[in-house]
């Protein structure tokens, strides 16, 4: 019996401690216990290391995955590199998504997972393999901000004679949103018409290709009030969504509106506008509304 701590008493009934500190551990009857330092053999790698983008909770990243590697006694945890330069660890399963500002760009850094055990010995790094589409994804869910055009997105509204200007950032709310005139708010993934001008969540495309969009609308709850919104979505001036007019949002929210753009060719600097119309009275009438943007850049990356 081995325990990893001093100010304790072996009795014959039994163990003694003075005090018990939180993170404290005891190993009974357990040779080779972690932190032992008796295990001077490093365990064996993981294998069958891919790396793809993917997509958690409306922000996209780089999602690793590999096959277990092996140790003649214990395996504490996975170590993930990126670049030489230690980033995570897996203490539980196989799988690491690296979702930092700038990972949707980086699927062709290098990616490493090393095996750690017990008393910290490493494996070999294993570089982890492209697979899957690479595909970028943008999602309102995910990439929600308060700063303008960041991760490509910008919030607007449209005044008279055609022209945007951009709204402006209340930290109001649980989580803060873009204000316009009247009662014109954008959220991260609702927006409340406004009582003169149109409101813009508005992509602007990162690199030249083609483009999918999809996506669900529908009537808050808390606005059930038999009224319908009406919506639409340009390519700079160019509609594409509808094909005329307005779409509409129902009055209820088990009625939603539905929409699925694909094979749209853009190039960079592009804006595609989602576009909610304004009710021509200050009344709150938030609709759910989360785009997703996907983009096949015009050279396969």
């Amino acid at each position: 019996m081995r325990l990893r701590r001093s100010g304790s008493e072996l009795k014959s009934d039994g163990i003694k401690l003075d005090k018990v500190v939180a993170g404290d551990l005891i190993f009974l009857n357990l040779a080779h216990y972690p932190g032992s330092e008796t295990d001077n053999t490093p365990p064996k790698a993981p294998s069958n290391a891919i790396k793809q983008l993917g997509t958690n909770l409306g922000v996209e990243g780089v999602e690793l995955s590999w096959s277990p590697g092996s140790d003649d006694n214990w395996i504490s945890y996975y170590e993930v590199l990126k670049n030489g330069k230690a980033i995570g660890k897996v203490a539980k399963g196989t799988y690491f998504f690296d979702h930092s500002a700038t990972a949707r760009d980086d699927i062709d850094a290098r990616f490493e997972i090393r095996t750690v055990d017990g008393d910290g010995n490493r494996s070999p790094a294993v570089a982890a393999q492209k697979t899957g589409s690479q595909l970028r994804v943008y999602e309102a869910l995910g990439d929600f901000s308060p700063t303008q055009s960041a991760k490509q997105w910008s919030y607007e509204e449209t005044l008279g004679d055609g022209s945007n200007r951009d709204l402006t950032w209340d930290y109001g709310g649980y989580e803060g949103r873009w204000t316009g005139s009247g009662f014109g708010r954008i959220g991260r993934i609702w927006m409340q018409p406004s009582v003169q001008y149109d409101l813009s969540r508005t992509f602007v495309v990162p690199v030249a290709g083609t483009v999918s969009a999809s996506g669900t609308i529908r009537k808050d709850p808390s606005a059930e009030n038999q009224i319908s919104c009406f919506v639409r979505i340009l390519l700079n001036s160019k509609q594409i969504w509808p094909a005329e007019g307005w779409a509409e949002v129902r009055p209820r929210y088990d009625t939603p509106t539905t929409y699925n753009i694909t094979g749209l060719r853009v190039s960079q600097g592009d804006k595609l506008r989602f576009i909610l119309k304004h009710n021509g009275q200050n009344r709150a009438d938030p609709i759910v509304w989360n785009p997703s943007v996907s983009i096949q850049s015009s050279n396969g990356n």
